[in-house]
């Protein structure tokens, strides 16, 4: 399931700065330009529109919405959507400049904003333990990143918003207050809120004095909420992880 983020972050910084794996080189596509990191259970996707309103840049850089993997093929996953009353785009797959067929196809879910589903159309599944393994090599950077444990959303309509959830996880799926467990990626939380958006990362780290020595020596905004650590990576856009060990 990759998080994404669209703004003015830079992926070299996440790399080169806080040593995340490179899922994919930061790149143009035509419309967008877009390039990822690995957060062990999840991507993060850093988003540049250039002929898409809905791209483009936010100051203070912020994540804004999931990415759903499908675990059939996009029209049995169509199908089930219908089946469960969720609103939905039609399909659109996207051929890379150069290609001759599609790479993936989105489905944009009327859920919450910025939530859709994305079909890769080839095996990536030795992709992602690859960069498991390099994440784990290197002790998760200097943040000690391990996983990304929530992806936190605000709501406006906590009810509605929690009977759609349901919907998508399926009705055999109960959820543990307004937290949706989703297997081996982040669970989902919802949480009242005066506009629908993604609030933040929960990110799982080693050591919680760890992650603030190295925030503070990469002059990192840091301050404590309660058991965990809040991030304010400035230098990356102003994007902020909610840190727990």
């Amino acid at each position: 399931m990759p998080v994404f983020m669209w703004g003015s972050t830079s992926a070299y910084l996440l790399t080169e700065v806080l040593l995340l794996p490179e899922a994919w080189p930061y790149s143009e596509y035509g419309v967008f330009a877009s390039g990822g990191v690995c957060l062990g259970n999840a991507n993060l996707e850093v988003v540049r529109g250039n002929d898409m309103p809905s791209l483009r840049a936010q100051h203070p850089a912020r994540v804004t919405g999931i990415a759903f993997e499908p675990v059939g093929e996009i029209d049995d996953t169509v199908a089930v959507l219908d089946s469960r009353g969720i609103a939905h785009t039609p399909p659109t797959p996207f051929v890379v400049p150069g290609g001759t067929s599609p790479a993936w196809t989105n489905v944009g879910l009327q859920v919450t904003e910025g939530t859709f589903i994305c079909k890769y159309h080839f095996d990536i599944a030795p992709r992602r333990t690859l960069l498991r393994e390099q994440l784990e090599a290197r002790r998760g950077g200097p943040l000690g990143i391990v996983a990304v444990d929530e992806v936190v959303f605000g709501v406006s309509e906590p009810i509605d918003s929690a009977i759609r959830w349901t919907r998508l996880r399926g009705p055999s799926q109960v959820p543990d207050g307004h937290i949706w467990n989703l297997g081996a990626g982040p669970a989902v939380r919802l949480t009242p809120s005066a506009a629908d958006r993604v609030e933040h990362l929960v990110v799982h780290v080693r050591s919680l004095a760890d992650a603030e020595a190295a925030a503070r020596r990469f002059e990192l905004g840091v301050r404590a909420t309660g058991d965990a650590l809040v991030v304010s990576l400035d230098k990356l856009g102003g994007l902020v992880f909610n840190l727990r060990a």
